[in-house]
């Protein structure tokens, strides 16, 4: 626990007071320890701090069972509004990493009111494209033709669709073997 903690909560680690409701205080990205993501988002709301923790639900299967499960979107972090030192006591909050803007919390809010439709994306090859946006492929029997994204699949997938004598046909491509055409 930061020094400042202990002066500010007490030797207990508990916060001694907070800004009302977050009214007027800023939304900050804070880092918890792993896997402690709900824990720290219980704890948030038990002192009354405004939180957020968008998350998506994804389905796990293990050898007797499948199961729908919740997972944090950004693994690590949650998102506080209220003083930056009082979020920093909440046991289980490693750091605070820096205020976020209020119209980016409304975004993440807005997406994470449906879990199931948002997931994360996994930057496997360090490319993100957008569905609509018009795309070259560089790789594999299609290189060098356009076309546009129609869908993500599986994260780093994308379906595309190609123009070939005169009719589109939809190609399953990895985001790696792609680049936005000009």
């Amino acid at each position: 626990m930061p020094a400042f903690c202990h002066a500010l909560c007490g030797s207990g680690g508990r916060v001694a007071r907070l800004t009302a409701n977050g009214a007027g205080a800023e939304w900050h990205a804070g880092h918890t320890r792993s896997r402690q993501e709900f824990r720290v988002r219980d704890r948030l709301l038990a002192v009354g701090v405004a939180q957020l923790l968008p998350t998506y639900t994804r389905l796990s299967q293990w050898h007797d069972r499948r199961r729908l499960i919740e997972r944090p979107l950004f693994t690590g972090y949650l998102f506080a509004r209220g003083e930056r030192r009082e979020i920093a006591c909440v046991t289980g909050v490693a750091h605070i990493v820096g205020p976020v803007p209020d119209d980016a919390i409304a975004r993440l809010a807005l997406a994470a009111g449906d879990p199931a439709r948002v997931s994360p994306y996994n930057g496997a090859c360090e490319v993100y494209i957008p569905a609509g946006a018009a795309v070259t492929i560089t790789r594999g029997p299609f290189a060098g033709l356009t076309g546009a994204v129609v869908r993500t699949k599986a994260g780093y997938r994308l379906i595309v669709t190609i123009e070939i004598l005169g009719r589109s046909c939809a190609v399953e491509i990895d985001a790696c073997d792609l680049i936005r055409a000009a």
